[in-house]
């Protein structure tokens, strides 16, 4: 696991891959491979002070360039009221119902299908999720209108839908690597990687013994283009 806010390893917590927030990873599954990717598939969940727990699967390169991609299934909103281990909703199981599609269920039987090949997320369950759409939107569309002033000014890819995380990944790379040096760049991995309606956003990590930021890029999953880019640096 990384931090991925501090970019950096952690001895007293981990980050939750969608609320950015530290906290204790209660659970995590041992790696499934992604039948014809390059990838592995695995179950986490982590508990954050922000008042929600974060349930999900993390999807992670196995060859370079690495990457760490998270798709949430739910999302639990807390009762400060209550003892928050008493509203824990533990991951059970998880399966293939199919060559492409993942069967999850949780503490509370609800049942959810993720498809390896389009990342879309189905609760077969009654009850609403509504939680996870709150969150993504408190965060990452903070994130990316933030980003949207840092306009990529060079020649914009050819236009075409990106579906797949592997081919943002590459397209991020093709971008990076003129503008800023390949190995500074390379040294920013694992990248971590998200996706927010239709925008893929990959950013890079920072080692413990870099002086340097890191590069944030914003691709239309649609067309591929470029909308923002921006290397920070401290």
């Amino acid at each position: 696991m990384l931090d991925i806010d501090e970019e950096q390893p952690s001895t007293s917590g981990q980050i939750c891959l969608v609320s950015g927030k530290k906290g204790n990873i209660v659970e995590t599954t041992t790696a499934t491979m992604i039948p014809g990717s390059q990838a592995t598939a695995k179950l986490v969940s982590f508990q954050v002070s922000s008042g929600y727990d974060s349930y999900g699967i993390l999807i992670e390169s196995i060859n370079e360039p690495k990457f760490y991609f998270f798709v949430p299934l739910y999302t639990i909103k807390l009762n400060p009221d209550l003892e928050t281990d008493a509203q824990w909703c533990e991951i059970k199981s998880m399966e293939f119902k199919d060559e492409e599609t993942i069967i999850v269920i949780n503490e509370r039987d609800q049942v959810f299908e993720f498809n390896i090949n389009t990342y879309e997320v189905k609760n077969l369950s009654k009850a609403d999720d509504s939680n996870t759409a709150e969150f993504y939107d408190l965060k990452y569309k903070r994130i990316i209108e933030g980003n949207a002033w840092h306009k990529y000014k060079g020649t914009q890819p050819q236009k075409k839908k990106l579906a797949k995380v592997e081919e943002v990944v590459a397209l991020a790379e093709e971008i990076l690597f003129p503008l800023f040096k390949e190995d500074w760049i390379r040294k920013e991995q694992p990248y971590i990687v998200r996706k927010y309606k239709n925008k893929w956003y990959v950013k890079g990590s920072k080692s413990a013994n870099s002086v340097f930021g890191v590069f944030e890029i914003v691709i239309n999953a649609d067309t591929s283009r470029i909308e923002s880019l921006v290397h920070w640096e401290y």
